[in-house]
């Protein structure tokens, strides 16, 4: 049976949900439905990994929609989630999924959205476990400024990024919001005397617009360097009045 299958039971709910907004539509829909399988090497579900899915496939550095993997179920939930799977309602087209699972290397994957009515597109996605003596990438101080804002305005989210040993950093620096289904690029920092910003030892900036909705959100810092190799997952709040 294919795994997708097996999980159809548990992932019903949210299925009816993003199917119904498919339904009636024509035979070429504007939306489809992915669901994502976030597992190990060696098939074992990776719990609460976080997902920054681009348009464009992976040459694209447009991030635009964030996703975390189910978690481990606690016991109270009404309908539990599947640890290591996600589903998501994109536009159709070309799409690239990178994926930050603590302990692992950053993993990717490509697919394509182009759905008939009620069409779910299945996409696995293995990511490889870090070396114990890897030498890995690090951010730290993620902070907004402001730290809290009004409904429209603007933040800025900074981190400090530093490569791994013999290890650069790559230009995959993101931030995901999987509350609000946001994943978006860094900007790196810019050489003194020099014009172009390259993938560098730094602070790394990114302006997020929030949601309209007062209230506090999270948002996620996910680095890689050119090996692969991730930096711990750290995150900072901001505050919409």
């Amino acid at each position: 049976m294919h795994i997708f299958m097996a999980i159809r039971a548990t992932f019903l709910s949210g299925f009816l949900l993003v199917a119904a907004s498919l339904a009636g539509c024509t035979n070429e829909p504007p939306n489809g439905v992915v669901q994502v399988a976030v597992l190990d090497t060696a098939g074992a579900a990776l719990p609460d990994a976080l997902a920054a899915i681009s348009e464009g496939g992976l040459t694209s550095a447009a991030a635009a929609y964030g996703a975390r993997a189910g978690s481990e179920p606690v016991g109270d939930e009404e309908v539990p989630p599947v640890p290591g799977y996600f589903t998501a309602l994109l536009p159709r087209g070309d799409k690239g999924v990178y994926v930050f699972a603590e302990g692992h290397q950053v993993a990717s994957a490509e697919f394509r959205i182009a759905p008939t009515e009620m069409e779910v597109a299945a996409v696995e996605v293995r990511a490889a476990p870090m070396p114990e003596d890897a030498a890995r990438p690090t951010t730290a101080s993620a902070t907004f400024s402001p730290p809290a804002v009004n409904r429209g305005e603007t933040a800025t989210l900074s981190v400090e990024v530093t490569g791994a040993e013999n290890d650069p950093i790559s230009d995959l620096v993101l931030v995901i919001s999987p509350e609000v289904q946001f994943s978006a690029p860094f900007a790196p920092p810019v050489p003194e005397g020099d014009a172009r910003a390259v993938a560098a030892d730094g602070t790394w900036t990114a302006a997020i617009t929030p949601p309209t909705e007062p209230g506090s959100y999270t948002y996620y810092v996910v680095a890689a360097t050119t090996a692969g190799m991730t930096a711990p997952i750290i995150e900072a709040t901001l505050i919409v009045q």
